[in-house]
């Protein structure tokens, strides 16, 4: 019952979690990218300091640390980050504080 309140609180969060597991899914499935493409760098054709990290990501989930690292090493900040920040999220939740 309270996962179902707390997606419901935060499901543009979720849809976008959801969206970025199935891309993940059909691209180690079968190579297929559905990934949105980096604005920043369809606009101004240089890479952002973000860019990579979806791959790194993939590279994590694959125990491929050196890789991830030299694909783009904030993933071992942005990881961590995020974990704590949703960790911190459904905690603060799950106590009364239903909002961000």
């Amino acid at each position: 019952m309270m996962f179902w309140t707390y997606f419901k609180s935060r499901w543009p969060y979720f849809l976008v979690v959801i969206y970025s597991l199935f891309a993940l899914v059909l691209w180690f499935a079968n190579g297929t990218d559905i990934m949105i493409p980096c604005i920043y760098t369809s606009i101004s054709g240089y890479n952002c300091p973000g860019c990579g990290l979806t791959r790194a990501v993939i590279l994590l989930l694959q125990f491929e640390l050196k890789a991830a690292w030299q694909m783009n090493p904030l993933i071992f900040i942005v990881v961590p980050a995020i974990s704590y920040f949703v960790i911190k999220d459904i905690i603060s939740f799950k106590h009364g504080n239903k909002h961000l």
